[in-house]
């Protein structure tokens, strides 16, 4: 939307972006993000929300909705994980960039769903977005509820974050690191 209208989309905000187009193998070599095996995607996936049951921070009715539209519909679960683990939006994120939207881009320091290279690929693309990597994986806007209402409402309102700030971790790109 906020490529194809942009009349209609003053800020932008990128929350655990899927879309950086690459990832590394263990290897460390950098890889188009469709060469990504799914079982590494579904590995990744399972253990931080593993992580974050055992830490009793998703509530079990989440897991109970997921696992009934698991079971209803695992070919609709199929494609949506599938449509995340393949994106490449570094077209659109490039066209954005050039019309200098104000962009931030939210991501959990430990997120191993969105792989730190597609991350950086993303800011790439961007230019030189506001970026605030949160503590926590791909679920920390679920692990921490509170946070995340906190630092969403302050990167609409284009306000900084109020909460203590750790060292940024990226040379690249102006990164604001939140502390739990």
């Amino acid at each position: 939307m906020a490529r194809d209208f942009p009349t209609r989309v003053s800020r932008l905000v990128l929350v655990n972006s899927v879309g950086g187009g690459v990832w590394s193998s263990a290897g460390g070599q950098e890889r188009p993000i469709r060469e990504r095996p799914w079982w590494n995607w579904c590995v990744s996936a399972m253990v931080e929300a593993a992580e974050s049951v055992h830490a009793r921070r998703i509530p079990q009715f989440r897991l109970d909705e997921f696992a009934f539209n698991a079971l209803r519909n695992a070919h609709g679960v199929w494609q949506t994980g599938n449509l995340a683990r393949t994106a490449d939006l570094i077209d659109a994120l490039e066209e954005i960039a050039v019309r200098a939207m104000p962009v931030v881009v939210l991501w959990g320091a430990d997120d191993h769903v969105i792989p730190r290279t597609s991350f950086h690929a993303v800011c790439a693309a961007l230019g030189d977005p506001e970026v605030r990597e949160v503590p926590g994986n791909h679920n920390w806007l679920i692990d921490d509820a509170e946070l995340f209402g906190q630092v969403l409402t302050e990167s609409q309102a284009g306000r900084a974050v109020s909460a203590p700030v750790l060292s940024p971790s990226f040379v690249f790109c102006s990164t604001t690191r939140i502390a739990q």
